[in-house]
């Protein structure tokens, strides 16, 4: 890996393809072969849908024109980085489903004392409520088509549910956890449109991370993977190299591309290293620190990739480039 350099004052950031997008304060600054172009983006928040940069508001950024386009319709709701195909939701009163397709809304969803809406797909909605999932349609929040509370999914003194959940080729993935005996854990993989349990994954633990047909889950020294297709589990121990290194793989914060990991290094925190797994060959190809003075945490927050390059955004709000060489495809 080749170090490119840094940014400084970025609050948030999205890369698409070869342009950066970095939010200064209410500021985005554009970055791509052709320079640097700043446009005045009231949000604190950034997210990347259909190559668009979005706000956490009703407005978002179209680089084909290079323009601000506001959704008239949504005014004063808040985009939730929820989305299915052409599908957005947004928030406020009340959850709306706006279709960029139709540039209309599809679905108005009153607001739920007993669940939260989680993820969209088809024409359906998981949500989440204290102790369970459950499935509806999205023209009747009503009555739940499915529904199946953590203990039902597995057995333990105290279930919970942790980490994001993933919907891979119509299959809803979930972590859960006996909070009252670390070794009872299990990822369960569930029908989205029937609420059928496909199977139950037992220790298969942690953040789930999803990369073509494969689920990850990392931590400590840990690597296990689930292929999906043929349902088998396998796990890589790369203790006798990370730990002489002083180097764990931060739970909450990895990525997976090709045969390789990328990890922030840290325990039940981050710290200011990362570095680079091969799972093919179980070798550890990179590492590095990082100098960052934010004067409390001085930790690496989030790590990207694109293209041929990875991108840490730290604590004192740097953020830090680096190049990838060919011993890394």
């Amino acid at each position: 890996m080749r170090y490119i350099g840094k940014h400084s004052q970025v609050n948030k950031f999205q890369v698409y393809k070869d342009t950066l997008y970095l939010l200064d304060n209410s500021i985005l600054k554009i970055i791509d072969k052709k320079g640097l172009h700043q446009i005045d983006f009231n949000s604190s928040t950034l997210y990347l849908y259909d190559n668009k940069i979005y706000s956490g508001k009703n407005f978002y950024y179209a680089p084909d024109n290079k323009k601000i386009k506001i959704i008239d319709d949504l005014t004063g709701y808040y985009y939730t980085d929820t989305y299915f195909e052409d599908k957005l939701l947004f928030s406020n009163t009340e959850m709306i489903v706006y279709s960029m397709n139709n540039k209309q809304i599809e679905f108005r969803i009153p607001f739920s004392e007993e669940y939260g809406l989680s993820m969209l797909y088809k024409d359906k909605f998981v949500a989440r409520g204290d102790d369970y999932y459950a499935g509806y349609l999205l023209e009747d929040y009503e009555k739940p088509i499915w529904q199946h509370s953590f203990s039902d999914l597995l057995e333990g003194e105290e279930i919970k549910q942790h980490g994001e959940i993933i919907i891979h080729k119509g299959i809803l993935y979930i972590y859960l956890a006996d909070k009252r005996n670390n070794k009872n854990t299990a990822t369960i993989a569930i029908d989205v449109e029937t609420g059928e349990i496909k199977n139950k994954y037992k220790g298969f633990a942690g953040k789930l991370f999803l990369y073509k047909d494969k689920l990850y889950t990392a931590g400590y020294y840990k690597v296990q993977i689930l292929d999906i297709e043929t349902e088998q589990i396998s796990e890589i121990d790369f203790t006798d190299i990370l730990k002489p290194k002083d180097l764990q793989i931060h739970w909450n914060n990895f990525i997976v591309e090709n045969d390789y990991i990328y990890f922030i290094d840290g325990h039940w925190a981050t710290t200011n290293k990362m570095g680079i797994l091969d799972l093919k060959n179980k070798q550890l190809v990179w590492e590095t620190s990082i100098e960052i003075n934010d004067g409390i945490n001085n930790n690496i927050r989030e790590i990207k990739i694109s293209g041929n390059r990875l991108y840490a955004h730290c604590s004192d709000k740097s953020l830090h480039i680096f190049e990838k060489g060919e011993e890394i495809t």
